[in-house]
């Protein structure tokens, strides 16, 4: 298999993807894995994840939270990991990944390299 660098909007909208089959074309459950999103534009087809403009407020209460910062917010739940990066309590921008290690076991460099 191979990462695969799904749409890319404006240079504001970026999904990869891994794909375990030899054929690169749409999306397919059997053979396609989501990996990461980029985001910093509001875009309603996300469903849960049209993240971009909401106030910040209510992750820096969730429980998941496993890091803050200034101006950045990292949750994690088993191999999800979702990082907000705000302004002004607005988020401005997201990035979520699938992960093989919780964040809490990164070393310093490892987890300054997710920014």
């Amino acid at each position: 298999g191979s990462p695969h660098y799904g749409g890319d909007i404006f240079g504001k909208l970026t999904l990869t993807t891994y794909i375990f089959g030899s054929t690169v074309g749409r999306y397919n459950e059997q053979d396609e894995e989501l990996i990461e999103i980029n985001c910093r534009l509001r875009e309603p087809a996300l469903g849960k994840l049209d993240l971009v403009g909401k106030p910040i407020g209510p992750f820096k209460k969730q429980h998941s939270r496993v890091y803050i910062s200034n101006q950045r917010i990292i949750l994690q739940e088993n191999e999800q990991m979702l990082q907000l990066f705000y302004e002004d309590d607005t988020i401005r921008s997201f990035r979520y990944l699938r992960v093989k290690n919780p964040f809490s076991d990164l070393t310093k460099d490892e987890r300054d390299a997710l920014k």
